[in-house]
């Protein structure tokens, strides 16, 4: 993002794209955020990436990537969710929150194509390191990019090995407050509606 001055140095107007234009707290980059509590569906079957298409998602997927989109149940906005193609493994992760409703909404997406859907919420650990440009080395675990907090990425393990994991994403950074995700993900949602309005 820049600023344009006027001669006197006076600020004129600021140049960037939307998702530029919120300012986002410089603390977030010391911290990672365990979101294992929200909602974080298993999609399984040869239509997997076509029924990702049917929810919206224009990007083009591969292991080790994400991709934000609305969930539409009923033809009216649900939540904003995230894809994560974590290994082997498929998950929407609706954003922060635990509703088992987020099953109802994919499973209207569903039609005749061939897929799994299946609630691993209490399965699978989830963390959000915002802003990291190096991926952590913590064995039994997958990473994806962008993160569902905006930039960075996350980390997705078992359940069984959230603890081992958090100790080890902790060593170098903070673990965030509730207060803290509230904030960042707030700003992390309203950017995407700003830069994609109709999407």
């Amino acid at each position: 993002m820049t600023h344009q001055q006027h001669s006197d140095g006076s600020p004129e107007q600021t140049v960037g794209t939307p998702s530029d234009l919120i300012e986002k707290p410089d603390y977030v980059s010391g911290l990672v955020f365990d979101l294992s509590g929200w909602r974080k569906i298993d999609v399984s079957g040869p239509d997997t990436l076509r029924f990702f298409e049917s929810l919206g998602v224009v990007e083009v997927l591969a292991p080790g990537r994400s991709a934000r989109f609305r969930l539409w149940p009923d033809g009216a906005v649900h939540s904003l969710a995230t894809v994560l193609l974590a290994g082997p493994t498929a998950l929407v992760v609706e954003d922060g929150r635990a509703d088992p409703s987020c099953l109802v909404a994919l499973k209207a997406h569903q039609g005749a194509l061939e897929v799994t859907l299946r609630d691993r919420s209490h399965e699978l650990a989830l963390f959000a390191l915002p802003h990291a440009l190096h991926e952590p080395s913590v064995a039994g675990s997958s990473v994806t990019r962008p993160s569902c907090l905006g930039e960075g990425l996350d980390v997705v393990a078992m359940g069984e090995d959230h603890d081992r994991v958090l100790r080890s994403l902790t060593r170098s950074r903070s673990l965030g407050t509730a207060e803290e995700l509230e904030e960042v993900g707030a700003i992390s949602r309203l950017s995407f509606l700003r830069r994609d309005p109709d999407s």
